[in-house]
């Protein structure tokens, strides 16, 4: 599952990561550092040209099939189950045809811990053992910036107004995940970058075999800042480490729809 993810480096930045030229791009490619990413959001991903060169493009998290009579389908499809994705018609085009990087330099995860026994438990009953939902950090080691692996897709409206989203695949979880989580984002090795990108419609298929959880020794996680629990906070803050809470129990990940 991935709800949430931090893209912290500007625009100059990430182009020079990509080898992309900012200059040659279309107006309104551009972006700030944010910190507490949203479904629905607009965000730069990583495609190719009509020339085949890597390129930005703005893109709303949470994916529109073409076909799609109204834009709030995109809010359940923020993730697409990378084991199912050329099963369902919603998804299958999109893997074949429309296939993105996201980058990112974190993502969220919610860990539930239950607390002290004699405080207030969820329910309100005294006695009862307080729920904690303390969220975590996930990235690279080193804090490079990673990317995710997504597909796209063009939608109109009945206003004739061209709507262009994405969706990120997700696998299950790593070693690292698992306790927060039974899924997680679909990272790609930066030497498949290309290959993802490039590969012809009738042999996606043959990328299925990249669709598996990323290597947990590359990775690291820490907890963050409750703020960053309300969307409304995208400030540095709420990336800082804090203290993870003590715990007596801890309650298992649930499974989400397209998680």
């Amino acid at each position: 599952m991935c709800g949430r993810y931090r893209l912290t480096r500007a625009d100059k930045e990430l182009a020079k990561e990509f080898g992309i030229d900012l200059e040659a791009e279309a107006a309104g490619v551009a972006w700030a550092p944010r910190y507490n990413i949203a479904p629905t959001d607009v965000m730069p991903v990583v495609e190719l040209d009509a020339e085949g060169k890597t390129c930005f493009r703005m893109k709303r998290w949470g994916l529109i099939p073409f076909w799609a009579k109204d834009e709030k389908i995109g809010a359940s499809m923020i993730n697409a189950r990378s084991e199912t994705v050329l099963e369902k018609p919603a998804l299958a085009e999109s893997f074949r045809r429309h296939r993105v990087l996201v980058p990112a330099d974190g993502f969220y995860e919610w860990k539930k811990t239950a607390g002290a026994a004699g405080k207030a438990s969820a329910s309100g009953k005294k006695g009862g053992a307080k729920i904690v939902r303390q969220p975590y950090n996930f990235g690279m080691k080193d804090d490079s910036i990673f990317c995710f692996a997504g597909i796209a897709a063009k939608w109109k409206s009945p206003t004739n107004e061209v709507v262009e989203t994405f969706s990120i695949l997700t696998t299950a979880a790593n070693e690292l995940v698992k306790d927060s989580h039974d899924r997680m984002p679909v990272i790609l090795p930066k030497s498949q970058y290309r290959r993802w990108l490039t590969t012809e419609p009738e042999r996606a298929e043959q990328l299925l075999e990249l669709l598996v959880p990323f290597d947990p020794a590359e990775m690291k996680r820490y907890a963050v800042n409750p703020a960053v629990n309300n969307v409304k906070n995208d400030s540095p803050e709420v990336i800082k480490e804090v203290e993870a809470p003590s715990a007596e129990s801890e309650e298992p990940p649930q499974s989400q729809l397209f998680g």
